[in-house]
């Protein structure tokens, strides 16, 4: 019994050390289309649309014309005076990633018989690292603010937004983001 458990782990052992340090996925007609490893890609007869994800750093490329070129992930999301809680725009990812954030006040931020909507962006457990509520109070409609800085890794982008609270506030903007990998 203890020579056929030894011969199992041992067995166990070599799979783990040859075991690739890649992984494909091919179409139908046998070409790549999803592949994964250590580093870039540098594959230039992959067809048009393939992916590859280095799992060093979490990038994903997609192939065009024999040339890989980062996949960024984008998102956009139209926010009014009743808009309330909160909202992921780009997913948490094991790897950190840079992000632009670019704010448009369609309808002017202004107190009425009650507060002005307040909003806040951030990421999972830092809601306002981004831009704090203050960032957008009295803004007026036009007004065009950027931000930018590193999403963690492990944290989603997110919202937070607080409706106004009486009938005659105002305030709405659209909020556009892109991370790059």
């Amino acid at each position: 019994m203890k020579a056929w458990i030894h011969s199992l782990a041992c067995a166990a052992v070599v799979l783990f050390l040859a075991a690739p340090a890649s992984a494909q996925l091919k179409d139908v007609t046998g070409q790549l289309a999803i592949a994964s490893g250590h580093g870039a890609p540098t594959d230039t007869t992959s067809p048009d649309g393939s992916l590859y994800t280095d799992v060093d750093t979490g990038r994903t490329y997609t192939s065009t014309t024999g040339a890989w070129t980062p996949v960024t992930h984008t998102a956009s999301t139209a926010f009014t005076l009743a808009s309330s809680g909160t909202t992921t725009l780009i997913p948490a990812t094991q790897f950190a990633r840079t992000v632009l954030i670019v704010v448009n006040v369609t309808t002017s931020f202004a107190n009425g018989d009650g507060a002005q909507p307040t909003f806040a962006i951030g990421q999972t457990s830092s809601t306002s690292k981004f831009a704090a509520t203050s960032a957008f109070t009295s803004k007026t409609a036009g007004t065009t603010l950027t931000y930018g800085g590193t999403l963690s890794a492990g944290t989603a982008l997110l919202v937070t937004a607080t409706a106004g609270t009486g009938t005659t506030e105002t305030g709405a903007m659209t909020v556009t983001a892109i991370a790059t990998p």
